[in-house]
């Protein structure tokens, strides 16, 4: 129809219909963030291929590496998969498409769903993680004379119950972060009056 806006180009036939800009910055918020979830899941993805490299940076057993390959390997290309889909979903509300809203409403669930998983799973990673790091700083610290070794068990408790209780409040401020964006593209497509507009698109 005249009145409305050509599909294909995104622009209104009807001059008096006036252009909003909520498409042009939420996609382009969106197309950010979606590069930057890319270029986080590449880490985690290495992580999975090059066990053995990552073991010898951080000094943790190669088998701990091993035992969460897995993990790393379906979190970091699910991360992928999710940082594309957000990217494109940005660029087709830009390019005002209606399957836009359908592609950051299908993010924002596999979001929610996925980071839950990655949450709880990578808590536990790290849970396993902590107490391989304090014994490597341990070891070095022992290595390091009888001074330090006679001091290095009372610290390792007390680095011990500090990175216990910020590693706590790091998944919960993570979880919280998780949630807004997704929660921003959910109520926002949900509106009648956005609802309206990209009907008509």
């Amino acid at each position: 129809m005249d009145e409305y806006e050509s599909e294909q180009s995104g622009v209104s036939r009807n001059p008096a219909v006036k252009q909003t800009s909520w498409p042009k910055t939420l996609g382009i918020v969106a197309m950010i963030f979606g590069v930057l979830g890319c270029m986080n899941s590449l880490m985690t993805i290495l992580g999975g291929c090059f066990p053995e490299f990552f073991a010898k940076i951080s000094q943790l057993p190669t088998g701990f590496y091993h035992k969460w390959q897995p993990f790393l390997l379906i979190s970091g290309f699910g991360i992928l998969f999710l940082g594309g889909l957000l990217f494109f979903g940005g660029l087709f509300l830009t390019l005002r498409k209606r399957s836009a809203s359908m592609m950051l409403n299908l993010w924002a669930v596999l979001k929610v769903v996925l980071g839950l998983v990655s949450a709880y799973f990578g808590y536990q990673m790290q849970q396993e993680q902590i107490p391989l790091m304090l014994k490597a700083q341990k070891e070095t610290m022992e290595s390091a004379g009888a001074a330090a070794a006679a001091g290095a068990e009372d610290m390792m408790g007390m680095i011990s119950s500090i990175t216990e209780i910020a590693s706590t409040v790091g998944m919960v401020l993570g979880l919280l972060w998780l949630m807004v964006l997704p929660a921003v593209m959910l109520i926002w497509f949900i509106r009648p009056k956005i609802r309206r507009e990209m009907a008509e698109w």
